[in-house]
């Protein structure tokens, strides 16, 4: 059966690092881990996965925005008009549109976004956004990860092959197995999912512990 839910993951886990691992905690940390790879490795084919959910922020009067402290990765800027911000290098901040990383907070470890409209910094002002820790899984037993059912233990490999590496030199050889599993399962994935749609439409919510109880999953049409 396949593992569809963080409960069944972590089952599978278990079993691919042979009874090693059975620790809740050690089990959840490999699978998040493996989580953020495999949406980061997902997005390159398929960006419908990123419609998830979406954040909001406002620009302070220099224009900065601010992540929250557990900011994975930003995949998309947009104003309330749906106007992109593209990330731009710091050198075209005078005659851009777009967003650039601007550094740390300066009391704090949250990232900073520079805002940019038109070469002039767009202060005091709400922006949308997808950043990557919104589309996590969930910590419930009864969470799904964003990705199509059929593909889902491509999760547990990775981690599978997390651990491995993890661990002493005489069995770094299983993680290149499970590197190889892995490497093979995803672009099986891309072939079946692979679409040229690269704005994919925003839900305004999403409850990662929602499991069966809520809207976890919409495949693609």
């Amino acid at each position: 059966m396949a593992a569809t839910t963080r409960a069944e993951l972590r089952a599978s886990l278990k079993r691919k690092t042979a009874f090693q691992l059975t620790v809740t905690a050690d089990l959840d940390l490999f699978l998040d881990l493996a989580d953020r790879q495999v949406q980061s490795d997902w997005s390159q084919f398929d960006k419908s996965i990123l419609r998830y959910a979406k954040d909001s922020a406002v620009t302070d009067a220099s224009g900065i925005l601010l992540m929250d402290a557990d900011f994975v990765e930003m995949e998309r800027v947009e104003d309330a008009g749906e106007l992109k911000y593209p990330r731009i290098q710091l050198e075209q901040r005078y005659s851009r549109t777009g967003y650039y990383y601007a550094g740390w907070g300066n009391s704090n470890t949250q990232r900073q976004l520079q805002v940019m409209k038109n070469g002039t910094a767009l202060a005091s002002t709400t922006m949308y956004f997808f950043a990557m820790k919104l589309s996590l899984m969930g910590s419930g037993a009864s969470a799904e990860p964003v990705i199509p059912e059929e593909f889902r233990d491509l999760i547990a490999v990775k981690a599978a092959e997390l651990w491995y590496l993890d661990q002493s030199p005489p069995i770094f050889a299983t993680a290149d197995k499970y590197s190889g599993r892995y490497n093979g399962e995803l672009e099986r994935a891309r072939r079946a999912y692979r679409t040229i749609d690269d704005e994919p439409v925003f839900m305004n919510s999403r409850d990662p512990d929602a499991g069966g109880g809520g809207t976890t999953i919409i495949h693609r049409t």
